[in-house]
């Protein structure tokens, strides 16, 4: 018996109950696997990002420090 004629064979013995059953947690198994990636992704990105922005903020504390220290009297 091949492949082909079993499975068709189960899916005429099987209910339709357990059928959907079944594709319910195949669905819910592959988006599981699927969802892993994405989240690991989603937080490298994050992680970037937020170092981008601290960067950022440091730099901008930097540059309002010097213009402070700047117009402050007896300073070049």
């Amino acid at each position: 018996m091949t492949e082909e004629q079993d499975a068709e064979q189960r899916a005429a013995t099987t209910s339709p109950g357990e059928l959907l059953s079944k594709v319910t947690q195949d669905l819910s198994t592959l988006f599981r696997q699927e969802i892993q990636p994405a989240k690991a992704e989603v937080k490298e990105s994050a992680t970037s990002a937020g170092k981008g922005a601290g960067k950022m903020g440091g730099a901008a504390y930097a540059a309002l420090t010097a213009a402070d220290l700047k117009d402050r009297p007896g300073m070049p």
